[in-house]
């Protein structure tokens, strides 16, 4: 057994033995003491030892090994589990309703005696200390199960607050605070139902639950090796304790095939060693720019764009066009060629008004260019066009 699950097992069992011990004082004094409310604290302390039966059970399943079967593990098996805790918990409050509101009705309350009190109190700080040390190790270990059950060991603990509230209320003469209590648990119960449930639903169906945390975490890390120009559709799935992350590096379209791996590589380990909790990363490769294209052959844009580059005195050539089609938006790339002797900044200012006068007047979504000096003798391909010097 590895270190997650003997964590989760030695914490759960831990829950386990004192649930069972609140229980039994919970429901002896409840009865011995007449109160109501007691018993369904006890009842509730009795689902708490069912949900650890089922978290046992599921810790045991979701740590076996990956298979050929089973390639992400079956760590949802804990995800199901806390929706079965859930479930649980949902049913025994509306049961406990259902039994104030047959006391409240019929005035059928007997007179609780003041030692009920101390199964209360007990109940509380035991209950407490459990939350606060459950809900540690659950989240140095990131197991849902056990947050969730960690709730479980806070509602318990609430719950024992308005039992001893309603307690202390009949003490003082007023009999109907008892099953009030009663349904004040039942309140907790049917809440806590509610914000495990969710949570372990939102797992299931894989919406994307992972800290965001995280997710900046994979950008920073793809931002930080040279190479990787952007990371897109990145989808993080959360199984038990572990994500799996797919992604798509974006890399430029000239370098080699062993440079994308290199980076592909760098990139996956960096993620792996960058949290515990991240199992598996698949990263597909995509050259930049490269979409589900279509290359336009014809004519009229080519003198479409012939035309307005030809507008700019400090353009001298053009070659290397080429204008794609994806998802009926036209992206360009070209070579744009002008005097040598100008400085780096004003050639580029000269792209950069090339590119929005092709992208204003011909509904073209994005232009890449490249800077070219031109050179006479140099042999160019796809040259549109070089003026005539004066």
């Amino acid at each position: 057994m590895d270190n997650y699950a003997h964590s989760a097992y030695k914490t759960t069992i831990i829950g386990a033995i004192a649930n069972i011990f609140l229980a039994v004082l919970k429901f002896i004094f409840g009865v011995a003491f007449f109160s109501s409310a007691l018993i369904a604290d006890a009842i509730h302390s009795l689902s708490d030892l069912i949900s650890d039966v089922i978290i046992l059970a599921s810790i045991k399943i979701s740590s076996k090994p990956k298979s050929k079967a089973y390639p992400y593990g079956l760590g949802k098996i804990e995800t199901l589990a806390a929706i079965l805790t859930a479930a649980l918990l949902l049913f025994i409050g509306i049961e406990i309703i259902k039994k104030a509101y047959i006391e409240i009705i019929t005035g059928n309350i007997r007179r609780t005696e003041p030692l009920a009190v101390i199964a209360a109190v007990v109940s509380i700080a035991v209950k407490e200390v459990l939350f606060r040390y459950t809900y540690t190790v659950g989240k140095k270990i990131n197991s849902p199960s056990l947050v969730a059950n960690a709730y479980h060991h806070r509602s318990d603990a609430v719950t024992s607050i308005a039992v001893l509230v309603g307690i202390v209320c009949v003490i003082a003469g007023y009999p109907i605070f008892d099953p009030l209590a009663s349904v004040v648990v039942s309140g907790f119960i049917i809440y806590a139902a509610y914000d495990i449930g969710i949570e372990a639903i939102k797992e299931l169906l894989d919406i994307n639950t992972a800290p965001t945390g995280l997710l900046e975490d994979i950008y920073k890390k793809a931002d930080s090796i040279i190479g990787i120009k952007a990371v897109n559709d990145v989808r993080i799935r959360k199984y038990g304790p572990k994500y799996s992350i797919e992604l798509i590096m974006v890399v430029e379209p000239d370098i080699s095939a062993e440079k994308a791996v290199g980076l592909k590589d760098e990139l996956y380990n960096r993620l792996l060693r960058s949290n515990q909790n991240i199992d598996t990363v698949l990263i597909s490769v995509e050259i930049s720019g490269m979409r589900r294209v279509e290359y336009i052959k014809n004519d009229t844009i080519f003198d479409k764009i012939k035309d307005i580059v030809y507008q700019f005195n400090d353009v001298i050539g053009l070659h290397n066009v080429v204008v794609e089609k994806s998802y009926d938006e036209l992206y360009v790339n070209l070579d744009i060629e002008v005097d040598g002797g100008l400085s780096v900044k004003q050639a580029h200012d000269i792209g950069e008004k090339v590119k929005n006068k092709l992208m204003e007047n011909l509904n073209i979504a994005d232009v890449r260019f490249h800077i070219d000096p031109y050179d006479k003798d140099k042999e160019v391909n796809n040259r549109l066009f070089v003026k005539e010097k004066d």
